[in-house]
């Protein structure tokens, strides 16, 4: 059987291009999981959103734990994490259309990343859902989220403040995906969240509401309260976005702030790669990356972007040198 082997995206005057996901059906959930990929064309001008998901997720370690997939009948490796939520996700007799990053772009070929995280507000702005999968279920995180949903219905009364309840909230939030960097434009652009934790699933504002109704005791609750906090607004903003929204060729942004303000309140969030740190912030931010030489291309050494991140901020009349591998930058002025 033969490796899966990408075919360049094509490109249109007028219109940018992705992969999608076909998530083919089984009866059988401990079958194989199989998908093929086709290429999409988003039109210009375009509004509204698109018959197809977006899952927004942690990888996990690429090199530990890989499973097996069936794509267009090649083998094709993805992490433990993605391989859980694939069965998850699969119908039983309907083929799902999903955006995938690990999958829908060719990882290998750094042009073509650089192209595809220039589209990313739009793939996820343009999804009719983007589905949030914080992982597989633990002791508690069904029960956690039947009771946020409780709690966010006023026609119901709040569950009563018990150590259960609460560590088994804090074990939900405490979920690695909601300190990795990439999901803060995926719920900034998205125009429904549904968050989903094995099989279990809740809208995301209702998610959101059902938090704040709790009255944590803050000393217990602040460390993970600090690390979700504006995460959460980012996901309770998202039924108010407009659906309708006109999308021009080029780069998209969000424009939630400047990028300094955005490395600011999320510096914190984690990241396999540390490109990523700037790179995930660009399509929320107001600034233009390319006068600031900050396009996304991961073939320009970490050094060098970070040294162009510093520039921007400060102005570019100052002598910068890095140090420590681009860790410590020293400026002269």
């Amino acid at each position: 059987m033969s490796v899966y082997r990408y075919s360049p995206l094509k490109r249109r005057i007028g219109a940018n291009s992705i992969r999608l996901l076909r998530l083919l059906p089984n009866e059988d959930e401990n079958a194989m999981i199989e998908c093929q990929l086709f290429e999409y064309f988003f039109p210009d001008p375009d509004t509204g959103t698109h018959l197809y998901e977006a899952l927004s997720y942690v990888w996990g370690d690429p090199q530990t734990n890989r499973s097996r997939i069936l794509l267009s009948n090649c083998p094709f490796g993805v992490t433990a994490n993605l391989h859980a939520a694939l069965s998850r996700l699969r119908n039983r007799y309907i083929e799902r259309v999903i955006w995938i990053d690990a999958i829908c772009i060719n990882q290998d070929d750094l042009e073509e990343r650089g192209y595809q995280i220039q589209c990313m507000a739009r793939i996820f702005g343009k999804a009719k859902c983007v589905i949030a999968w914080l992982g597989e279920s633990a002791v508690g995180s069904d029960r956690a989220i039947e009771d946020l949903g409780i709690a966010a219905d006023k026609s119901l009364a709040t569950p009563p403040m018990t150590a259960e309840l609460r560590d088994n909230v804090l074990g939900l939030i405490q979920r690695p995906w909601f300190r990795r960097i990439w999901i803060l434009q995926e719920v900034a652009a998205a125009r429904q969240i549904l968050i989903t934790c094995g099989r279990a699933q809740i809208d995301g504002y209702t998610f959101c509401v059902g938090l704040q109704r709790f009255n944590f005791p803050y000393k217990e609750f602040a460390t993970s309260q600090s690390l979700i906090r504006l995460v959460a607004i980012l996901i309770n903003q998202a039924i108010f976005r407009p659906r309708s929204t006109i999308w021009w060729s080029g780069r998209t942004s969000l424009k939630t702030g400047s990028l300094v303000e955005l490395l600011d309140m999320y510096h914190a969030h984690e990241a396999t790669e540390r490109h990523d740190k700037v790179f995930a912030l660009l399509g929320m931010s107001c600034d233009d990356p390319i006068a600031a030489g900050l396009s996304p291309d991961y073939e320009v050494p970490w050094a060098k972007v970070f040294m162009n991140l510093v520039l921007s901020i400060f102005g570019k009349t100052l002598s910068i040198k890095t140090l420590g591998n681009g860790e410590v930058a020293v400026i002269e002025a």
